[in-house]
């Protein structure tokens, strides 16, 4: 019996680390590369170092391409912020990206194999690629690294239906609830296949407990701007973390000034 629950724990992405009956430690996803807060840049090595120093699970990484064809780890569509370079990365080559400097630490920006092979052993990666269309070429190469520095099949992929489509069966992929419920109504369903994604401000009680009793994995996004409108920040975040615990879930994208309630 011992050995179907471990089976079953790591085909459904349910941790096994913890002892049986142990309160089960939150695995942290840092939004936009790692640690971002008034030291660290958005999507840097820097940033990716400090998620790893402080125990985060993974990190959460933007994928761009440039004029030349690099993949770099990026967020926005220009390099205005941080660098104060108001152009898209898309109209200038890597070799003109190179070099700049972050206002906020003195970084410079990261293509993506430099990433992953820092990763690599240290941290687990979910991807938000900022590729349109069915650019198969470049998803294979995104493929073909993460495999290279072994962080393939523990990845988590967001973004397009096209590179979640590409992705299907080779790593974790993220829907809504009302998504996955269609796929489970369509399709032969592989719950390890899949994990429900949405803002923690948003998701309800009953889509956590329809995901875990379909053995698909949780990971809500806590993000400060989900919040403006209705709350302070901090004061929603912490509101919906300390209910997302109390539901039992355990992986949480969240921006790094909202650690402090998950940081055992």
């Amino acid at each position: 019996m011992f050995s179907i629950v471990l089976f079953a724990g790591k085909c459904f992405g349910i941790s096994n680390e913890e002892p049986f009956g142990a309160p089960v430690k939150a695995k942290i996803i840092g939004h936009r590369g790692g640690v971002i807060d008034s030291t660290y840049t958005e999507n840097s090595m820097a940033g990716l170092e400090a998620a790893y120093k402080r125990g985060y699970y993974m990190a959460e990484i933007d994928i761009r391409l440039t004029r030349d064809g690099q993949l770099i780890i990026l967020h926005d569509a220009t390099l205005n912020n941080y660098y104060h370079v108001n152009k898209a990365a898309k109209d200038l080559t890597w070799d003109e990206i190179r070099g700049l400097k972050s206002d906020r630490d003195g970084s410079s920006p990261v293509l993506l194999e430099d990433a992953l092979k820092y990763c690599k052993g240290r941290l687990q990666v979910m991807l938000d690629t900022k590729i349109t269309g069915n650019d198969t070429v470049n998803f294979k190469k995104i493929e073909d690294l993460l495999t290279k520095y072994s962080l393939l099949d523990n990845a988590m992929v967001i973004g397009s239906n096209e590179i979640r489509s590409y992705f299907d069966g080779k790593s974790k992929t993220g829907y809504s609830i009302n998504a996955l419920k269609q796929l489970k109504s369509r399709y032969e369903f592989k719950p390890e296949r899949y994990f429900l994604f949405s803002h923690g401000n948003e998701i309800k009680e009953e889509d956590v407990k329809w995901a875990q009793a379909n053995h698909v994995m949780v990971v809500p996004s806590i993000n400060k701007y989900h919040y403006f409108r209705d709350i302070p920040f901090m004061e929603g975040a912490k509101r919906d973390i300390e209910n997302l615990k109390k539901w039992g879930v355990v992986y949480y994208q969240i921006d790094s000034e909202f650690d402090r309630w998950l940081v055992n």
